[in-house]
This record gives structure tokens, sequence and C-alpha cells, in this order.
């Protein structure tokens, strides 16, 4: 694994919402990992292997046997603490990407370095013959073997307090204007109880099923026919706010439209990349993703991968479909973030999942109705008197 990824892991864990690291919400993975990366430091491994060793130790003949014997003990010295200290460093980086560091994060910085350590107390030959001149393998190889132990269980003692920590601000100015600074059709996320209103979405064919004082609606400003809403659909809603999604294979609509539909048949996580650097270009400053949360997953990892360290930070949010939750539990989610991303509004009920359930301000339900409902942040995309 790696020091550095252990960092990203849990800063990408304090960035979840309490418990929902290790299944629902980014990395998505058991606190057995955090362990994993935590003890091998593969960073500094492989240049102790490939670059220190070969450098400070040579091969003599003794007795007729050739052996490795230390050339270099100061070298070996300083270049192995020079080690210890990259690979806390590194951990640093990973755990820095996202997030401001906490006082948890002091025993987190210590294990890598350690957990080298105890990798080098193992080599025969290795720097402790120079620490600890006179010591056994034997005796080295079970004081690692415990030090093992008591790491791993502290890794992942740790991790679990990652995993319930309470949701934290990334630690980067442009991050943190995702919860500050209001984008220029109104988007911001506030950190308590925010305002959240109705939002119904529908294709062109269901327009005249969505109530006329719902506050907030979503339509496509791209799609096949019967999808694409008209000027005249629009109108319909002079008082709600207006989401305009381009649902379409490639993104072609990135300077029409709101928010990209990425889900099977509409556009990709990489698609994506593109369609908010084009936004970004031309000076519009927030963009949306829709999509579940393996989608989610993938759109941040396609953006981390499209530019430079933060290079989207204050300028994507996410609206989740997750038809599994209830209006209330779609609630909570609403200024929280999904894999790294703030959620501006999620989709809770479609007439597959909900089928039953009543159009709010109609007698429809949402089978009769063919639209879908969120839950979504007041001050996203408002109405026109906001």
């Amino acid at each position: 694994m790696s020091s550095f990824v252990y960092g990203l892991v849990t800063s990408k864990r304090m960035a979840s919402p309490a418990g929902q690291s290790q299944k629902n919400a980014a990395p998505a993975m058991t606190t057995y990992v955090d362990t994993l990366a935590a003890l091998v430091p593969a960073e500094a491994l492989a240049l102790y292997s490939a670059v220190v060793i070969p450098n400070v130790t040579k091969t003599v003949s003794a007795g007729g046997k050739a052996e490795t014997v230390i050339s270099s003990p100061g070298l070996l010295e300083w270049s192995c603490a020079g080690l210890m200290v990259l690979s806390a460093a590194l951990y640093l980086v990973g755990r820095y990407k996202n997030a401001r560091l906490t006082p948890w994060d002091i025993p987190r910085f210590l294990i890598p370095p350690a957990a080298l350590a105890a990798w080098m107390l193992v080599q025969n030959p290795g720097v402790f013959d120079v620490w600890w001149p006179g010591s056994a393998i034997g005796e080295r190889v079970i004081i690692a073997a415990f030090a093992a132990i008591v790491l791993g269980v502290l890794a992942k003692s740790l991790g679990y307090q990652a995993d319930m920590a309470q949701p934290e601000p990334r630690s980067s100015a442009s991050a943190q204007a995702v919860a500050a600074e209001p984008e220029s059709a109104g988007q911001q996320a506030t950190e308590h109880a925010p305002e959240t209103v109705l939002m119904i979405d529908a294709t062109h064919t269901s327009v005249s099923n969505i109530p006329a004082k719902t506050p907030k609606v979503g339509g496509y400003t791209t799609g096949i026919l019967g999808v694409e809403w008209t000027a005249a659909d629009w109108a319909e809603f002079p008082d709600a706010g207006h989401n305009r999604i381009d649902q379409s294979d490639g993104g072609v609509d990135p300077l029409g439209s709101d928010t990209l539909d990425i889900e099977l048949g509409a556009a990709t996580p990489e698609q994506f990349v593109d369609w908010v650097k084009t936004r970004i270009e031309h000076n519009i400053k927030w963009s949306t993703c829709y999509g579940g949360r393996e989608v989610l997953a993938e759109v941040q990892a396609a953006l981390d991968a499209g530019g430079s360290n933060g290079w989207y930070y204050g300028h994507v949010n996410c609206w989740l479909a997750d038809w599994s939750l209830d209006q209330a539990e779609a609630t909570a989610l609403i200024g929280t973030e999904i894999s790294g991303l703030t959620c501006v509004a999620v989709q809770w009920a479609s007439p597959a999942s909900n089928p039953t359930t009543i159009v709010p301000g109609s007698t429809l339900n949402l089978a009769q109705a063919n639209v879908d409902l969120s839950v979504a942040l007041a001050s996203w995309r408002p109405a026109p008197h906001h």
C-alpha cells in the first residue's frame, strides 16, 4: 500500500457523513484498508530496498562464503532516518489534500515511520546493526512482530474514528468556498440545517403533471423527442427555480445547462471533466453532476485525474440519485459531502421506486405522473425572487 494512500483514505473518510465511509460514501472501503496502508509504507520501503541498501552494503568473502556487510554505516543511518521522515510526510500530503488536520492525525502521522522501523528491524544486515549494536536478529524479529500487532490495532481503531467523525470542511480556500460563496445562479451550502425545497423533474411529455406552484423544477436541454423541454415548458414555471439538465451522450450542452446527467446512455465521468472545464473557461462558476453513489465516486476520481490538485474545488457540486432513501434521509444529506462533492440535491423517489407516492400539490401518484421527486438546497438554482 502507501503512506500517501493512508493519508488520502483518512481524508476521504473525514469528509464523508458519519458512519458512511465504509459502504456508502467515499472511500467506500473497510478500515482494513487503513491498516494495510499504514503498515506498508511502500514508497519508503521501495527506496530502502532499491536505492539505499545497494549503496551502503557490499559482498565480501568470509570463510569461503559470500557475505553481505554494511560498507557505509553513516550513509545508512541518515538515509533510513530520512526515509522515516518521508513516510510521515507522505501521510500529511495525502491527508491534507482535501481536509484540515486534527489532533487524531498525530498518532496517524507517527504510524508509517514506526511501521518502517519495524520493517527495518528484520533486515539483516540493516540499520539496526548500527543503531543497536550487538542485537540478535531473533530478538529484533520478535519486537517487530509485537510492534506490527500494536500498530495494526491502532491504525484500525483510528480508521474507525475517522469513519464515525462528523464531516469536516476541506483545507483549501477554493474548497471552503463551496460552503461560503454563492454561485452565480445562487448556489450556497450552509453549515447547519440548510433550507431545502421540493424539486420535481420530468421529461417534456410529463411537464403538464408538475404542479404549477412547485418551488424548483428540473427539465432537459437535450434529449430525443419527448425528452427535451421547450421554451413554453419552462415558461409554465415563472416563479420556480430552474435546473437545466444536459442528458446528452458526450455532454454537448455545457453552456446551456446547469447539470450533466451521468448514467448509462448519457454522459460519462470523463466527459463531465471536459464539460466542467468548458464552463469554467466561459466564467460559469458552478457545475452539477447527477448520478448514484458509485457514479459520483467515479466522477471525483475523473476530476482528480483531470488536472492539477484541487483545480475543480469551488466549481463542482452534486445531485445524488438514491431511491433507497426516504424524504427525511435525503434531506439529511443536503450540504454534506458525497465523494468529496457538496450535495445540493437528492433524488429520492421515482415512478419505479415509489410508484404510489403522491406528487405534492397533485392527486396523481408518481407512476401516473411519471415524474421524480428530489429535495434540494433552496439557494441552489433558486426561484427568480430569491
